[in-house]
């Protein structure tokens, strides 16, 4: 490249940005840190979150109170953990079903009640128990420390609960599993996702251990 090419280059570098940043003004107000920082997107990053819970299925149960486990995904090759879900770059926002269970488990996940229907379908009946709540909790910004001047997350957040037996087990990836949800384990969340964990364990008055 010769170095009209490369003024070129740089001067588009720079009127990228520039509109960026005009363009481009966490809504929440200035967080000290300007760019794009490590989200893929200018302005908003829409990312689906589930939080999927059940109580504790040990034969040996908590005095006083009831033990909650939670889905995770594995960080690979380390102790960390992370809420299922990932960014949505385009329309089909709960496609992310097919990178967390198994092809053949989900048939269909195009629609909200598509979505629905699959852990519906996971709901194994049983006498005294109830078929699983599936709500939305949050939809807009999270607080998050990637956060940026000019990029942001926002999250919409599902929360699945299983009164009784499930079978999401037998419909996991690999790199999904069931996990007590215990005092150290907010540690070994990202700090945005460790928030949204407790707060729904302190909602559905679970003991921490």
């Amino acid at each position: 490249m010769d170095d009209d090419g490369r003024r070129f280059s740089c001067r588009h570098f720079w009127l990228q940005n520039c509109c960026a940043f005009v363009l481009h003004r966490n809504p929440v107000g200035r967080t000290g840190l300007r760019g794009r920082g490590a989200l893929p997107r200018w302005g908003p990053n829409h990312y689906v979150l589930f939080i999927i819970t059940r109580w504790q299925r040990a034969k040996v149960h908590l005095v006083g109170g009831r033990g909650l486990e939670v889905v995770l995904m594995r960080v690979f090759r380390t102790d960390h953990f992370s809420l299922p879900g990932d960014f949505v770059p385009g329309e089909g926002k709960y496609e992310t079903l097919k990178l967390l269970f198994k092809p053949e488990a989900v048939t269909k996940c195009e629609t909200e009640e598509d979505m629905k229907e699959f852990f519906r379908t996971s709901y194994v009946e049983e006498e005294g128990t109830d078929e699983p709540v599936i709500e939305c909790r949050q939809r807009g910004y999270m607080d998050d420390p990637m956060n940026t001047d000019h990029c942001w997350r926002e999250i919409e957040l599902w929360h699945v609960h299983y009164d009784g037996a499930d079978s999401l087990q037998d419909k996991m990836q690999n790199h999904l599993l069931w996990r007590l949800v215990t005092e150290d384990l907010f540690t070994k969340l990202p700090l945005g996702q460790s928030v949204l964990l407790h707060e729904m364990t302190k909602s559905l008055q679970a003991t921490i251990i």
